[in-house]
This record gives C-alpha cells, sequence and structure tokens, in this order.
C-alpha cells in the first residue's frame, strides 16, 4: 500500500509538469487483500544465554568490538543502533552509567542504563584500544557495522541481537523483576500521565536486576 501510493504521487506529479498523459497506478480497491501478520525477531531462549556466552569469550578471532557490542547487547537489553554509536562521550565509567541521547534513541528521549561488571570490564579493555576515537565500538573512527554483530551471532543460532531484548525481558519476568524496571531497561516509554507525575528513571532498581542477570548469564 505504501508502495503504491508513492508511486501514484510520483505520476501525479508527472501529469502536472506534462511529462506523461494519465497515471497508471491501480485503484487502491483493486489491490489485493492481505492480513499483517506480526513477526517478532528470532530470540536466544534465557535458559541458553550462559551456552551463548561461554561460546561468545571463547570466539578467537571476533574482533573486540564486535565481542563487547554483543555482550552490551546480552547482558544490557539496548538495541543494535544504541550499541553501534555509543561514545565514549556517553559513559561515565566513575558512576557506571551509560546515557544514550535522544537522537539515538527509538522514543527520541534520552536513556540512562547502568553498566553492570562484566560490561565495565569489557570497555576498561577497549578504552585502550578505541580511547582516542569517538566512538567506542569505533574502527578508524567510524562506527561498527550494523552486520558484524549479526553475523557473528548467526554462527551460534538463528537469533538476531535485537533478539536479545526478548531475551532478557523474559528472564525479567520469570525471576519477578517488576514490571516498571523491566520497562525501563529496555527503554519503552511510560504511559503519558505517569511520566508526567513521575520523573524517576527507577536507574539503581535497574542496575540490581542487570547485576542479577550478568551474575546468571556469566556464572
Amino acid at each position: 500500500k505504501k508502495i503504491r501510493s508513492n508511486i501514484e504521487r510520483i505520476f501525479e506529479l508527472a501529469v502536472a509538469d506534462e511529462l506523461v498523459e494519465y497515471n497508471p497506478t491501480p485503484s487502491p480497491r483493486l489491490m489485493p487483500k492481505s492480513r499483517h501478520v506480526v513477526q517478532h525477531m528470532a530470540h536466544l531462549a534465557y535458559e541458553r544465554a550462559p551456552e551463548f556466552w561461554q561460546w561468545l569469550m571463547s570466539r578467537p578471532r571476533m574482533s573486540v568490538q564486535t565481542r563487547t557490542g554483543i555482550a552490551m547487547a546480552l547482558l544490557l537489553a539496548k538495541r543494535s543502533q544504541e550499541i553501534r554509536f555509543i561514545e565514549w562521550s556517553h559513559i561515565d565509567f566513575d558512576n557506571a552509567i551509560w546515557t544514550t541521547p535522544a537522537n539515538r534513541m527509538k522514543m527520541r528521549k534520552e536513556h540512562r542504563q547502568p553498566l553492570t561488571q562484566p560490561i565495565l570490564s569489557m570497555l576498561h579493555d577497549l578504552k585502550r584500544l578505541t580511547g582516542n576515537q569517538r566512538y567506542a565500538l569505533g574502527v578508524a573512527d567510524k562506527p561498527i557495522s550494523e552486520n558484524a554483530m549479526l553475523l557473528a551471532v548467526k554462527r551460534f543460532d538463528d537469533i538476531t541481537i535485537h533478539g536479545f531484548r526478548a531475551t532478557c525481558g523474559t528472564w525479567c519476568t520469570d525471576n519477578h523483576v517488576d514490571r516498571e524496571v523491566s520497562k525501563f531497561i529496555k527503554a519503552h516509554q511510560p504511559k503519558y500521565l505517569d511520566a508526567a507525575y513521575d520523573h524517576s528513571d527507577v536507574l539503581e532498581q535497574r542496575r540490581v536486576a542487570l547485576q542479577r542477570w550478568a551474575d546468571y548469564v556469566t556464572g
């Protein structure tokens, strides 16, 4: 439907500019009917997360940037783009907080995420390599490529980077993590009225929950 609509507008302009004589785009009622089926990203069952972690840590040829990015996706439930474009200036090592600016967030709202011990340790190691660059996971001062992490995890199983958000979220549900805390971990926008009257982002509660999750995954 979107493609048909775009083509229609192009031909309307072409007719107005006398480039063509008529608009050949079919009428909307002639388009085939279709039912939208929601397909969720393939994700890793959280019971297999420790197995995946051992696999991830033992890859001899994987770059440290790719390994760290995948670890951040799994342990912090952050989106791929947020991870790829993380800058050293976004990380507060003293307080163990990663702040993603609004322009990198899906909902265009700044998001703070506590950094748990495994990720802090990996970032400290990475800083020795890319600390003089803009992007933490950068190569030659450019962000890591979109497919680097995805192709790497495909070698383990048919899963996706985005699917790690469901992995972490399911573990939170099964391990009695407060629902609001789980929402803020995944940066899901709170309801408007709730957000208007409650400005807390439950940062420290998330720190506790994410450390429990990291301890489970890393053993």
